[in-house]
């Protein structure tokens, strides 16, 4: 299993590698050029952002003004969390009642309730997944939390009892103000204490629901691994990216399940493009820093892709990469050599510009 998951890994690189242009593209310029017409720039894509569990949509307030800065319209739909049977065709209207092009964003739970909505509709151009649920049809979310050790979030959680429309009981599962360590270690107390005060319940139901549809088959994907997420594995997230066969994979190894909140600007960047010349990195050669790790193809930053005997391949000079999902790579030093990542071990090389 372990020999065939690698050499999956390997099979898949080499490919990305014959297509690096097309995978360097951010979904914000897919769904732009997919739209253009024969001379004419396309219209600007609406991007659409899908919350999880024990959050709404205000999780997304780091992310939306970067994304608004560059002149992209944003829309955090509100996920009602009872389930693929209610979210599904509730985020599916507000598709479609958006007539030009749409990256559809999703976080946790949303992942499914995008993979399910998003089956069908034509104007959703791109997918971006945040440390999110990639269900395969008949797959339930219950499934895929156990697939991998490392989930502690459900022992943090409060059920509480509500009657629903027809009568019977249902359960509601709220974050307990002991969930931090669990679900947003990254973020300071008071973000947590607020986060944990507005959040929305999910129906723990959610969990048993099969998935009808898998959007991410037609439309190309992306996505982001937390590398510290103790609500989803971060092992489920690689499995679940590599197998939907996403054009790019960034992982930021420091970040909790709340990546969004912890890193708006890496979130934002995997969306679209950056605004401009990249900033200094904040974290010395001994100190992972939390900034982008690019699946094979990218040339952000001015690296150029290359690939090793490995398979890996390196990307831009702020953090290590991750290839298929898996960390089989290193983080240049700064100052054009290649060093040894210290939390990931592998061998790659690339051409760095110096710092």
């Amino acid at each position: 299993m372990g020999s065939e998951f690698t050499r999956r890994q390997v099979l898949a690189t080499g490919a990305a590698v014959a297509g690096a242009a097309a995978l360097a593209a951010t979904p914000l310029a897919v769904a732009a050029a997919e739209t253009a017409q024969v001379g004419m720039p396309g219209p600007k894509p609406t991007v659409v952002l899908v919350h999880g569990g024990y959050a709404d949509s205000s999780c997304w307030n780091g992310v939306i003004p970067i994304l608004q800065r560059d002149g992209f319209t944003c829309i955090a739909g509100s996920n009602p969390l009872r389930g693929i049977p209610t979210d599904a065709p509730y985020i599916g209207s507000l598709l479609d009642s958006i007539s030009g092009p749409v990256v559809l964003v999703a976080h946790s739970m949303g992942g499914t309730v995008i993979t399910n909505a998003a089956a069908g509709k034509s104007n959703v151009k791109a997918l971006v997944y945040i440390a999110a649920f990639v269900p395969d049809v008949g797959e339930t979310q219950g499934q895929l939390i156990s697939m991998f050790p490392g989930s502690e979030v459900l022992p943090v959680s409060v059920p509480v009892p509500y009657t629903k429309a027809d009568g019977t009981t249902g359960t509601d599962l709220y974050l307990s103000k002991d969930g931090q360590a669990a679900f947003a270690a990254d973020l300071s107390t008071a973000q947590f204490r607020l986060l944990q005060a507005t959040q929305r319940p999910f129906d723990a139901d959610s969990f048993g629901y099969p998935t009808q549809a898998a959007a991410w088959k037609t439309i190309p994907s992306w996505g982001l691994v937390a590398g510290r997420d103790k609500a989803i594995p971060p092992a489920a997230e690689r499995f679940m990216y590599t197998r939907a066969n996403f054009r790019k994979i960034v992982e930021v190894p420091t970040a909790s399940h709340v990546a969004m909140m912890s890193n708006p600007k890496v979130t934002a960047d995997l969306i679209g493009p950056p605004p401009g010349p990249p900033p200094e990195p904040a974290a010395g050669p001994d100190q992972p820093a939390s900034r982008t790790a690019t699946l094979a193809g990218s040339t952000k930053w001015g690296s150029t892709p290359t690939p090793t005997k490995t398979g890996a391949i390196s990307c831009c000079r702020h953090l290590c990469v991750t290839v298929g999902g898996s960390p089989l790579s290193l983080r240049p030093r700064f100052g054009g050599k290649v060093g040894a990542c210290r939390l990931h071990k592998g061998t790659a090389s690339s051409r760095v510009p110096a710092a």
